[in-house]
């Protein structure tokens, strides 16, 4: 139980991954925010914008432009797609995780059903205690 416990952890090295999907798209919405949100306050930091742009299909002309309506148009876009990557999620995040059983299958030497096994039940034990976790919320420190 406290194997499954820490697969929820806020720590980095033991978070489940997202699928790359759901990462690009995630990328790309919150690049056409923040830029949105710095054509607004006519200051835009080229550095932070080149950093978020990095992993994303966004094409140079489009991350050099500083047309206010390309911008809202593509974060439109962007957010029409986050939109429906969220609704799709379940769909996504099980397609990815047979895609990693698959890779952990010439990994761990075993077969591609327990492989699965394994980690459809890690992701059931994930899913419950964020459930519980969301339910609490954060646990208050008395003072002392």
């Amino acid at each position: 139980m406290l194997t499954d416990e820490r697969l929820c952890s806020n720590r980095r090295n033991q978070r489940q991954w997202w699928s790359p999907t759901q990462r690009e798209i995630g990328r790309t919405y919150s690049y056409w925010k923040q830029k949105s949100s710095m054509g607004n306050k006519k200051l835009i930091h080229s550095k932070h914008l080149s950093r978020l742009c990095k992993y994303t299909s966004i094409s140079d002309k489009d991350h050099i432009s500083l047309d206010p309506t390309l911008i809202q148009s593509r974060k439109r876009e962007a957010r029409n797609k986050w939109r429906s990557c969220k609704k799709r999620s379940e769909m996504i995040r099980r397609q990815f995780l047979i895609e990693r059983a698959e890779y952990l299958v010439t990994k761990m030497r075993t077969t591609e059903e327990k492989a699965l096994k394994e980690i459809l039940h890690a992701e059931e034990a994930r899913k419950i205690y964020s459930t519980i976790k969301e339910t609490f919320g954060k646990q208050q420190v008395p003072l002392r």
